[in-house]
């Protein structure tokens, strides 16, 4: 009994050494290029460039996007360059935060913070977003999201890690996205 206590302390202590981490259940560990890791849920699945350039018609698109089987919930990385420096994370939050406000109709602030991710200063947002849109008959449609973003600034690159799903299903994601940006890590 003693010996196995031994062997597992010994294989513990050797896979925190080479940085293995236990994957949490129901999710899988995905490369996100020259940038690092994370982990999602298991039934997500690559958005391929054709699917993000018509979800994401923007200049600068996604560099990667992960979607479930449904297409309503989404979490991805897009990269943008940056003057702003780590220390600098309170203020870019400030020209972030008015530049979500432009983008959509309305915008409800959940939550708000600079925090500390493995080491590195990351700026949070947990938002609603309202966007108005008529269809065809006339009718004012809305589009309810709930939106979670991660800020990273790695050298002379601003990181985005962002996470959406419709409003009303936002209690069923909110703890899996937590722990789905929890599990990033960086490669720089």
């Amino acid at each position: 009994m003693k010996n196995r206590f031994v062997l597992f302390i010994l294989f513990f202590w050797i896979g925190c050494g080479f940085g293995l981490r236990a994957q949490i259940p129901g999710m899988k560990q995905v490369s996100l290029g020259d940038y690092g890791t994370m982990e999602i849920p298991n039934n997500f699945i690559e958005m391929d460039d054709d699917m993000i350039a018509f979800k994401y018609p923007a200049q600068r698109r996604p560099i990667i996007m992960f979607t479930d089987s449904l297409q309503e919930v989404e979490v991805g990385l897009t990269m943008h360059p940056t003057l702003f420096e780590e220390k600098d994370m309170k203020l870019l939050m400030k020209f972030i935060k008015s530049t979500l406000i432009q983008q959509f109709d309305t915008v409800k602030f959940l939550s708000d913070t600079v925090l500390i991710h493995h080491e590195k200063k990351s700026g949070k947002f947990n938002l609603k977003t309202i966007r108005r849109f008529r269809s065809v008959t006339g009718k004012i449609n809305l589009i309810e999201k709930y939106v979670s973003q991660r800020y990273f600034i790695i050298g002379k690159e601003l990181l985005v890690f962002s996470f959406y799903c419709p409003f009303n299903i936002k209690n069923e994601w909110e703890e899996k996205t937590e722990r789905m940006i929890g599990t990033i890590v960086l490669k720089k």
